[in-house]
């Protein structure tokens, strides 16, 4: 929340809104923001917090640092990117692990403007990419498919609306 303190975000009477941003961690946060950057997100922010705060908030040990790297497009405050790695702190990856019917968030969807362009994007920097699909859902039917991020993380890739 920290790129949107002090801003008034839009909401409907009930004060329903739109996710500002979906944050994901990663080891490798600056290949994780190059897999973002083929998918046409810009680097907009980023940051590195350390100290009894943030080690508090998050659950660090002392001594703990948390990078934070934000991406999306600079005119909207919705469908952004928050990236996340840790120094000075261990765990275990549990990504290779996330398979139906396993829960947590670790799969998202975006829309793109030019799916070709982002297929070869993905494709020139050697990310997973499944093949294009027709889905028939609500409304018209449409192409889609998905990549995998260098942490693990799927992202379906769909077309933005006609």
């Amino acid at each position: 929340l920290a790129e949107i303190l002090g801003e008034p975000l839009v909401t409907t009477p009930t004060h329903y809104g739109a996710i500002t941003s979906v944050v994901t961690t990663t080891a490798d946060i600056e290949e994780e923001s190059r897999f973002f950057e083929a998918l046409g997100f810009q680097r907009l922010d980023r940051h590195r917090l350390e100290g009894p705060a943030i080690e508090t908030m998050v659950g660090l040990p002392a001594g703990g640092v948390l990078h934070m790297q934000l991406l999306g497009e600079p005119a909207t405050r919705f469908g952004r990117a928050e990236l996340v790695s840790y120094g000075g702190a261990s765990g275990a990856d549990h990504y290779p692990r996330t398979r139906p019917p396993a829960l947590g968030l670790f799969r998202a969807a975006i829309r793109v403007r030019d799916m070709p362009a982002v297929r070869r994007a993905c494709s020139r920097a050697g990310y997973a990419l499944t093949d294009v699909v027709s889905l028939a859902g609500p409304g018209k039917p449409c192409q889609a498919c998905s990549v995998q991020s260098p942490s693990g993380w799927w992202i379906d890739l769909l077309p933005l609306p006609a």
